[in-house]
């Protein structure tokens, strides 16, 4: 008897280890599956990084230019200039919170068109929301700043929580 009262204790821990675990796959998994702006915000380090590091050689694609950004709260709104579809503008999370003072996530936008069409107007102005909260779901803070780099050319903007954008070059 004194066996099973030692073995059923341990059982007990590894099954609230195992529904831990299960529970933080179901977690990642209704984060991907509820982001409604799954077309245009990847979470991907590498893609990140390369397009990072392309930037500063940037020659085949279109090419595009980051007006201005505005903040309400955890929405953003990215005002670009160039390409001819707005669908085509991606953007991409590192996955990574930078824990400075304020908090800052690092997005890039990279436009990706599957088509190569020659623009009627190639200065046509776009308008990309951005819902931070769909991104980083939990670890999302509302005090955190959003440095948004672009694809094309070193020209990164950061924007606090405040709303005040910064140029970063």
């Amino acid at each position: 008897m004194k066996t099973l009262e030692k073995i059923f204790p341990l059982g007990s821990i590894l099954i609230a280890v195992l529904l831990s675990f299960s529970s933080c796959k179901k977690d990642e998994l209704k984060f991907e599956e509820s982001s409604s702006n799954r077309r245009w915000i990847l979470s991907d380090f590498e893609k990140y990084e390369s397009l990072m590091e392309e930037r500063g050689n940037f020659k085949k694609g279109t090419y595009f230019d980051i007006l201005n950004i505005t903040r309400n709260g955890n929405k953003l709104k990215v005002n670009v200039e160039g390409g001819c579809n707005t669908a085509a503008y991606k953007i991409y999370w590192d996955g990574k919170l930078n824990f400075n003072k304020p908090l800052i996530v690092n997005l890039i936008i990279a436009y990706e068109s599957e088509m190569l069409i020659k623009c009627e107007k190639p200065l046509t102005k776009h308008s990309i929301d951005v819902d931070l909260y769909t991104i980083l779901g939990k670890e999302y803070e509302p005090n955190m700043a959003v440095l948004i780099s672009n694809s094309t050319k070193v020209a990164d903007k950061l924007i606090d929580r405040k709303g005040v954008v910064t140029v970063k070059n």
